[in-house]
């Protein structure tokens, strides 16, 4: 199955969760599949950005823009439960990037940067979903001042297809290669 397909299904099943996810005290919420990711805010945004990068078919076009309403329908009806859940993801995401750049500062993980910038893809677009605390915002620019140096000038790290939804002035972390991280 192709990544279109398996965001496009992950979406699907997503949207018709969205309701009872965002009415649970659940910040994790399984939508079924065993490699699928749970439903949170960051993993809706991050699988909707990756399919509207990607080429689609007429039919599959269809299908996300159905898709995409549904969820920004129920993220405007639930407003506050859709904020509360993506800040609480926010602090999370925020806790992990910050083991994963120390992991990286003590040379361990460099060869999975490529997953774990995930990490960091989620962080970025969690931003725009909320007021993020001034104190966690300065954790994020601590832990960028030190990657950033580290990042060096290079292609795309993902696969190619999902480049023109990641441009480089808002993802600068995934472009280029990481030779190490120091504190």
């Amino acid at each position: 199955m192709t990544t279109i397909q398996n965001d496009l299904d992950y979406l699907r099943e997503a949207a018709g969760q969205l309701k009872d996810y965002l009415l649970s005290d659940q910040l994790f919420w399984p939508v079924g599949g065993q490699h699928a990711p749970q439903l949170t805010p960051g993993n809706l945004l991050l699988a909707k950005q990756r399919l509207q990068a990607c080429s689609l078919t007429d039919g599959q076009q269809t299908k996300l823009a159905d898709l995409n309403q549904q969820v920004d329908d129920l993220k405007a009806q639930w407003r506050s439960a859709w904020e509360k859940k993506a800040a609480t993801e926010f602090t999370s995401r925020l806790r992990q990037w910050g083991h994963v750049m120390d992991e990286l500062a003590q040379k361990k993980g460099l060869a999975y940067f490529g997953n774990e910038v995930r990490l960091r893809v989620l962080l970025e677009l969690l931003k725009d979903e909320v007021q993020i605390i001034e104190a966690e915002l300065t954790v994020l620019n601590n832990l960028d001042g030190r990657l950033r140096p580290q990042i060096g000038e290079g292609d795309f790290i993902w696969a190619a297809e999902l480049q023109p939804g990641f441009p480089e002035e808002q993802y600068w972390f995934l472009y280029g290669g990481l030779s190490s991280v120091e504190d």
